[in-house]
């Protein structure tokens, strides 16, 4: 496959979403807990990997004939661990039915090739009944992949025609190395073609995600 490339700096973002569990049953009948809670990652050019898990939503109140909400308090809270950084951010107390969101953003600056796990657990508690949602992330990766390609001649495509540095995927530390990438890249002709071209890309639990981190080389660089 071959892809067109214009050299761009953008980060885009893998997102995994989380079917809300069971719930306590305190006040049986009157609260019914509706949130929901998601993790995406992103990946700057400076090589940092972030992990933002959001928590949203709200609690739906029934008959209260039976079951006395004054002066009771809904509070979130998320706890999230990414390598070795971790944190944990709990938002204010608020009425039983009022939305809530609140998220928490780990960063961890990536070597590549290396594979760093996360954590996270999402929590809304109720001062009547205890807790009222609660949500883990399950097992989940992320790592930093760098594929590496070589200068395989200048192609010319189009109406007007247009010249562009071709580059074939090849990795100096072995054909196997990559974990992602395309097999072919094309630049616009600027008027020099460098030796070699990389890519970086998020990895997330084993699938490979674009984020247009990329350039031309004088240099080769090992694939992960």
């Amino acid at each position: 496959m071959r892809q067109i490339r214009h050299g761009s700096i953008l980060a885009l973002i893998a997102t995994l979403s989380f079917a809300p569990p069971a719930f306590a049953q305190g006040c049986a009948g009157v609260m019914t807990p509706e949130y929901s809670t998601y993790a995406s990652y992103a990946l700057d050019s400076g090589g940092h990997i972030y992990s933002t898990v959001v928590l949203d939503g709200s609690t739906q109140i029934g008959n209260t004939e039976y079951c006395n909400l004054s002066g009771v308090t809904h509070t979130p809270q998320i706890r999230n661990a990414l390598g070795s950084s971790s944190g944990t951010v709990q938002g204010s107390p608020v009425s039983p039915s009022a939305y809530i969101s609140i998220s928490n953003t780990q960063e961890i600056l990536a070597m590549p090739g290396t594979n760093y796990d996360e954590a996270f657990a999402a929590d809304v508690y109720c001062s009547a009944v205890g807790t009222l949602f609660s949500s883990t992330g399950g097992t989940i990766w992320v790592r930093l992949a760098v594929t590496n390609y070589v200068y395989s001649g200048v192609e010319e495509l189009g109406t007007p025609p247009q010249n562009y540095c071709g580059y074939s995927k090849d990795c100096p530390n072995g054909s196997g190395a990559a974990s992602c990438g395309v097999d072919f890249l094309l630049y616009p002709d600027q008027g020099t073609c460098l030796p070699y071209a990389y890519t970086w890309q998020l990895v997330v639990n084993g699938d490979c995600f674009s984020v247009g981190i990329e350039s031309m080389s004088n240099t080769a660089k090992n694939c992960t």
